[in-house]
Formats: structure tokens, C-alpha cells, sequence
């Protein structure tokens, strides 16, 4: 995976820059790295672990999403209100690739399936951008989740610095 990568949905207008980090360094992304690191040794199993009190204070911020179509789309399971923020419309229900645009989206799959298939957590630092202006920034961190069916799915926390 690229240490630095940047999504442009077109020339003018708004773009997503993210970066690769080691850690989180926002307080509520620290606390969704400390779950993944008290999981059982069998993983964070939906259902079980999520939705449960130890994760309830940072639902608002999460996503949880299912893989379909062999991997070539995302199916949004769970949003929370933060990520409602993010896009500007409820996303429940819906595809991911619908929120980016044809080019943006092969990069976010392929972080979402990296993660799903490696097993192992992935940290972003995103700066959400119109021209000169930072409209958002954010950390977003990714976690793999077994699905009640055992299948591998993806959850990620947005936590927005103001």
C-alpha cells in the first residue's frame, strides 16, 4: 500500500487527500484502536463485540460495510451520524461506490479489501479540500469484522477534528 495517496473526483473542486499513518493521534480514533487491540483472539465478531458498551460512546462515528458482487462494490450496513456529516446524506442501505466518484473508488476498495484480507488495521489521515480551503480533516480507522456468517467485512471509525 502507498504510504501517500490522493483521490480527485476532477480538476476544479473538491479532493481528498490521505495519508498513511502508523497511529492514531485523535482521542476518540485511540479509542477504537485500543478496541482492536483488546479484541478476543478470535477477531471483533458483529454481534458479539459490535454493537456492545464498550464501542456504544463512538457508534455515531462508525461504518460498518459487506463486501458484494465479488468484491467490486460495498454495501453499507451501518452509519453512523458522523458519517452522514462526511457525505451529506444518509448512506444506510446503499452502495460506496455511489459516494465516489469512478475514479476515487477502485482506491477506496482496494484499502477496504487490504484490510478485510490482511487482517490487520489501516490508520488515514484525510484532509477533504476545495481549492485552498480545508473543508474537513479527519482520521479514519479501519478495522476488519467477521460477519455472523464468518465472512470478512470492514468497519471504520471517522473521528473529525473541528
Amino acid at each position: 500500500m502507498q504510504d501517500i495517496f490522493e483521490w480527485r473526483c476532477c480538476a476544479h473542486g473538491p479532493h481528498e487527500v490521505f495519508r498513511q499513518i502508523d497511529a492514531p493521534t485523535h482521542t476518540q480514533a485511540k479509542k477504537f484502536m485500543e478496541f482492536w487491540n483488546s479484541r478476543s483472539p478470535d477477531g471483533i465478531r458483529l454481534g458479539r463485540d459490535v454493537p456492545s458498551r464498550r464501542i456504544a460512546c463512538l457508534l455515531s462515528s462508525i461504518l460498518i460495510w459487506e463486501p458484494v458482487d465479488d468484491w467490486s462494490d460495498l454495501v453499507v450496513r451501518h452509519a453512523g451520524e458522523a458519517i452522514e456529516h462526511r457525505f451529506g446524506v444518509g448512506s444506510k442501505g446503499k452502495r460506496m461506490s455511489g459516494f465516489f466518484s469512478p475514479e476515487e473508488f477502485p482506491g477506496h476498495l482496494q484499502v477496504c479489501r487490504g484490510v478485510a484480507d490482511t487482517g490487520a488495521p489501516v490508520v488515514l489521515d484525510s484532509i477533504l479540500r476545495s481549492d485552498a480551503v480545508e473543508l474537513m480533516h479527519f482520521e479514519v480507522v479501519i478495522l476488519p469484522i467477521i460477519a455472523e456468517n464468518d465472512a470478512r467485512w470492514g468497519m471504520a471509525c471517522l473521528s473529525y477534528f473541528r
